[in-house]
């Protein structure tokens, strides 16, 4: 573990434990949550954006595209199952 981890490291417990001296434990949390679920959904959108680059670049059409990766992305309903 590097120097500058472990600093961090010390100073996220060290938060946590002002946070529930103070009690704000609860919006601590809250944060922390929505912030790893964000990370998620902008890591699952850039993989999305990588294959729709990777396929305008190559200029595929969906004729092709023998597997439909290109027409299973365009639709709404496999979109959504892709980010989940």
């Amino acid at each position: 573990m590097s120097v500058k981890s472990r600093i961090y490291k010390v100073l996220r417990i060290w938060n946590d434990v002002d946070a529930v001296r103070k009690g704000r434990a609860g919006k601590r949390v809250r944060r922390r949550v929505a912030g790893k679920a964000t990370g998620k959904m902008f890591k699952k959108l850039t993989l999305l954006r990588s294959v729709v680059d990777i396929a305008i670049r190559c200029r595929w059409t969906l004729s092709d595209d023998p597997d439909g990766l290109v027409s299973t992305l365009a639709t709404k309903a496999d979109f959504i199952s892709f980010l989940d």
